[in-house]
């Protein structure tokens, strides 16, 4: 049903969201709206903000929750207010670059519950070598090339969250995240897991390669992490196992 819906998680750090958005902007077309939620940080977004990092043509919306919700809850926020379109979640330290949209879209179809981009540091999703790109500018010379070869979507167990397009038809079948991962981490690998018994598929679009400061946004919280990844565990033996074999790579419960 028309664009999907640009979602933007804040949570404070908004020299990092002004970097975001503003990539966003430049590089995806103005009918796209954005839906920024503002989660309570210790800076907040305002329409004036908004007014200043982004073009006047951009459609947008700003949520802004009256008290921290967490990750988890923000983006069910996000996703109850999606009117039948599918939804990228795009963190706020990550920056997108030329041809980001239209690759993900176009890798999205039939019985595909997520497409997820490549990124310098994305778990199952992160580019070869990817200590040679330090920089966003260094990183971006791949992404052009990436956005010219485009070379064919394949598949991978879980979605992954810094940069991750949801089908619109999975929402429905599958509903949004389990809130029992609140504030956040291991909530897409546990939402992509039901997908996948539900027959739907998870892809990469490696023509899509976008910067992401890992941890930057929400911060670091390794027993959180962990404690998460067990909840997995006990829920998936099985899934969860296959995930950490060797062809799928490093196994991260988390964007």
């Amino acid at each position: 049903m028309g664009s999907p819906l640009v979602f933007v998680p804040v949570f404070g750090k908004l020299d990092l969201t002004r970097r975001a958005l503003r990539a966003l902007d430049a590089h995806t077309p103005n009918d796209v709206a954005f839906l920024v939620v503002d989660d309570c940080g210790p800076d907040r977004v305002s329409e004036e903000w908004l007014e200043e990092v982004l073009q006047p043509l951009r459609v947008r919306e700003l949520v802004m929750n009256e008290e921290n919700l967490g990750f988890v809850r923000s983006a069910n926020v996000a996703f109850a207010r999606r009117s039948g379109h599918d939804v990228v979640v795009v963190n706020s330290d990550v920056v997108v670059f030329a041809g980001w949209l239209g690759h993900l879209v176009a890798a999205a179809g039939g019985g595909v519950a997520s497409v997820t981009a490549l990124s310098n540091n994305g778990s199952v999703a992160t580019v070869p070598e990817p200590g040679a790109y330090p920089s966003v500018e260094s990183l971006s010379v791949l992404a052009a090339q990436a956005d010219t070869a485009r070379p064919a979507p394949f598949e991978i167990p879980v979605g992954v969250g810094h940069c991750l397009y949801l089908s619109n038809q999975a929402l429905e079948d599958v509903g949004g995240f389990d809130e029992a991962f609140s504030p956040g981490y291991g909530e897409e690998v546990d939402w992509s897991i039901r997908a996948r018994r539900r027959g739907l598929r998870h892809l990469a679009a490696p023509a899509v390669i976008v910067w992401h400061d890992a941890g930057a946004s929400f911060g670091t919280r390794r027993t959180l992490r962990r404690w998460h990844e067990l909840k997995l565990a006990l829920r998936y033996p099985r899934e969860f196992v296959a995930m950490r074999v060797p062809r799928w790579g490093r196994f991260e419960g988390g964007a």
